[in-house]
């Protein structure tokens, strides 16, 4: 991966899923691409998409067919698409409520991206990384965790620019008007990334859940695997030689197998059992690693 500028760049393929999705919309608008010089489709058009919608909300609702209906009559029109994400926010379901759209990814999701490379390169992990810490802590002073987090979740553009997506299961821990955290409750999200203290503990702190999972997340592009299948001693083998590598002067292998001292310590402040020791998303962004990170063009600027 060349350097530069001091930085480095990301080249992703668009994905297979994210094409046969663009064509639809094509399709919808009855527009044409633009094309690259590689060839590569600019889905510049979701914008215009997303301006139709508004367009025809608008004249629906200038017709007296109400809000909720006019949201209703698009969605018999276009039908529900999950997947898109464009930019803008408009309602279009039939309760009326408001759909946040961002804009589309085509360079897939990183699940996707560790699953055909094995691994990535430090530089790319790290890159990543850091774009995914910074989501974590705007969401987090905004009062909302995700308690979802994963590759799966992670989208990226063909540039390599990271965005976190899913939020079904994110919850406001704190409203605008409120000083202290709430703690939450309840188990959810995927077995190999959820913190031990959901298995655990009646309430506990969603920001430090969130936190966890990007733990499990580096160790998976680092790694190209899970270390553990759930983070419960009695039941997982694996986890269990996690805590006791903890404890060992040599240290857990695969972590120590990242090298970097800097590094090292903070994966284990992250993925520390106990969450009121484990360090928070801006900690990490401040710490000695995570100031040295250097990102992308597309990760500093979002492209």
């Amino acid at each position: 991966m060349p350097d530069v500028q001091g930085g480095h760049e990301h080249h992703l393929k668009s994905a297979k899923r994210q094409e046969k999705l663009s064509e639809m919309l094509r399709g919808l608008v009855g527009g044409k691409a633009k094309e690259t010089h590689e060839g590569e489709q600019q889905l510049s058009l979701m914008s215009s998409w997303v301006d139709q919608l508004k367009r025809e909300r608008e004249s629906l609702a200038t017709e007296k067919k109400g809000g909720p209906n006019a949201t209703a009559t698009l969605v018999d029109k276009y039908g529900k698409c999950n997947e898109v994400i464009g930019r803008g926010a408009f309602g279009i379901d039939s309760k009326g409520d408001y759909c946040e759209v961002m804009e589309f990814c085509a360079g897939g999701d990183l699940y996707t991206l560790v699953l055909a490379a094995g691994k990535l390169e430090v530089v790319e992990a790290d890159c990543y990384f850091k774009q995914m810490m910074r989501g974590v802590e705007y969401m987090h002073e905004m009062g909302v965790a995700h308690r979802d987090l994963k590759p799966e979740n992670l989208l990226l553009t063909t540039h390599g620019s990271l965005k976190i997506t899913d939020f079904g299961n994110g919850e406001c821990f704190r409203m605008a008007w409120e000083k202290d955290a709430h703690m939450v409750t309840g188990l959810c999200g995927s077995a190999p990334y959820i913190a031990p203290e959901e298995y655990i503990d009646k309430e506990f702190d969603a920001r430090a859940v969130d936190v966890w999972a990007t733990g499990v997340i580096y160790m998976a592009m680092r790694t190209g695997r899970h270390l553990w299948r759930v983070a419960k001693k009695d039941e997982d083998e694996f986890y269990e030689r996690y805590l006791e590598g903890r404890r060992d002067e040599e240290g857990y292998a695969p972590i120590e197998s990242l090298h970097r001292a800097r590094c090292r310590n903070v994966i284990y402040s992250i993925l520390d059992p106990n969450p009121n020791r484990r360090i928070t998303a801006s900690q990490v962004l401040k710490s000695e690693w995570g100031r040295e990170i250097k990102l992308c063009q597309a990760g500093e600027e979002g492209l």
